[in-house]
């Protein structure tokens, strides 16, 4: 199949190079002629109109959330509306694989057998591997649950993860020390892999956990990305001028980089809000998780809700198998009871509920991480359907389309030629993803054609399940996953390595 895309204004992943003609053959880009037509006998089947709009190589998420097993014949409505083409999944140290029998190795065997609408690469999880290797892993890990694990992340490496992602805000990560980290850091670095990294906290030990994440990497001698980098908690706020001079300074011999969500909400499970005293007592089983006054009375003191502007009021559930309380929140099922305790009751029966916290972050600081040249766009989101009703963070529909639309566009917080780089060419270049990001002769046609000023997020927290407007066309390997804004319900979808 041949494909010209005609006098559209091509930027190339690294800056705009003109007006020019771009031609498609099967699934690799064949030639770019900068300010000239292919001449008119040589046959083409399909000419696409681009006048007024960018050609652009397709965009990547570095941070998505989406499990495997929810990625097969899944047409990536929420992504290819707002032109992302290629995603990394893994995140947050989480990789979706929880015992040795089901290894890294099986579940890529299990991703190349899928249909896939988009390209999808994979970290592996320290949270994953700690659970695949240590029966208790509310613990510091000995010597050898350390090798063990070491063994598995060469493994994952081997078989075609991008590097190691942590989340050490969460259990079991949350009891990983030093020595366990820079061991696992170094295996990934001796690949040239990258490690990504939600870090301890990000609202009042922000400034300690950067300077943990950039102590541990340079020990372990590997690439740092710094996940949905801000500050949470109205005390915080402005820290990340004091995080951007420290990781600024990093950067003079150590490749650090980091990704962002243009929200000042955030989502995450409900069952962050419980301290590490209390899920190592239980074990991580939220079965056993029993109401304690003493809890409640440090919780309400000391808890995540605090960071909130109104506290219970803005943690909203998005997700449980308690139905009647997804869109509510804890604030307003509280009556005669608490907070704490309505999240207890909420965890024994669906350890896994999820929510929104919002009002968390500031729009200063997250224009001030923008602003970086080395800041990536993360939707920090999952991929959905067409037609998904899901009840979830707004940033999985809209992310892209709002910082080109809010941050270009409307605040000109960084040109449209330096947007298309950084959620294209450097993305690529970080991750080390082969063949992509670049619109050039040899290299996978994943293209986005769109018209800058037509790019308009739509979905908001009281709906955040409505697609993005304006993206004209979205190609995949050299096929149309979006045309004249349409879904065009194909799979040509790779997995990359």
């Amino acid at each position: 199949m041949r494909i010209l895309f005609r006098n559209g204004r091509v930027h190339d992943g690294e800056r705009f190079v003109g007006i020019c003609d771009v031609q498609i053959e099967d699934d690799m880009v064949a030639q770019v002629n900068n300010l000239e037509a292919v001449t008119a006998g040589e046959a083409v089947d399909e000419v696409i109109d681009a006048s007024d709009c960018v050609v652009v190589p397709g965009f990547v998420d570095v941070h998505n959330h989406a499990q495997p097993e929810q990625l097969d014949h899944n047409d990536a409505f929420n992504l290819i509306t707002q032109g992302v083409t290629s995603c990394i999944i893994g995140n947050c140290g989480n990789s979706g694989v929880y015992d040795v029998a089901h290894s890294f190795s099986l579940q890529m065997d299990h991703l190349e057998k899928m249909q896939l609408a988009v390209n999808v690469g994979s970290l592996v999880g320290h949270n994953t591997i700690r659970q695949m290797v240590m029966p208790n892993p509310e613990r510091v890990a000995t010597a050898d649950e350390i090798d063990k694990m070491q063994s598995l992340v060469e493994e994952a490496l081997e078989r075609g993860a991008f590097g190691l992602s942590s989340g050490l805000m969460y259990s079991p990560g949350m009891f990983a020390d030093d020595a366990e980290l820079i061991a696992l850091l170094s295996a990934t670095g001796r690949r040239q892999r990258i490690y990504t990294t939600h870090m301890r906290d990000e609202g009042d030990r922000l400034l300690e956990s950067v300077a943990e994440s950039l102590y541990i990497s340079r020990r372990g001698q590997v690439r740092l990305q710094i996940s949905h980098h801000k500050a949470v908690g109205k005390q915080n706020w402005g820290k990340t001028a004091q995080t951007i001079e420290l990781i600024d300074e990093r950067r003079n011999d150590q490749e650090v980089n980091l990704d962002f969500y243009p929200y000042t909400a955030t989502s995450t499970v409900l069952r962050i809000i419980v301290p590490a005293e209390i899920v190592q007592r239980i074990r991580s089983d939220y079965s056993q998780l029993d109401f304690d006054q003493n809890d409640e009375d440090n919780i309400e003191k000391t808890g995540l809700q605090n960071l909130c502007l109104n506290g219970w009021n803005d943690v909203v559930i998005t997700s449980s198998k308690v139905t009647e309380s997804i869109g509510k929140s804890i604030g307003s099922m509280v009556g005669e009871t608490s907070g704490y305790r309505i999240v207890v009751e909420l965890l024994k029966k669906d350890p896994n509920t999820r929510a929104v916290f919002l009002n968390v972050a500031s729009e200063e600081d997250l224009c001030r991480v923008s602003a970086r040249p080395y800041a990536m766009v993360g939707s920090d989101g999952y991929v959905y359907r067409a037609n998904s009703k899901e009840i979830t963070h707004p940033r999985s529909y809209g992310a892209f389309s709002k910082v080109l639309h809010d941050y270009v566009t409307g605040k000109s917080l960084f040109s449209l030629e330096e947007f298309i780089r950084r959620v294209t060419y450097l993305p690529t270049e970080t991750f080390r993803i082969k063949g992509r990001g670049l619109i050039r002769k040899g290299f996978f046609a994943d293209l986005v054609v769109f018209k800058p000023g037509e790019v308009q997020d739509r979905a908001d927290y009281e709906c955040p399940f409505i697609a993005s407007t304006g993206m004209r066309h979205v190609m995949v390997n050299g096929s149309f996953v979006l045309k004249d804004g349409i879904p065009t319900n194909k799979f040509p979808g790779r997995v990359i390595t």
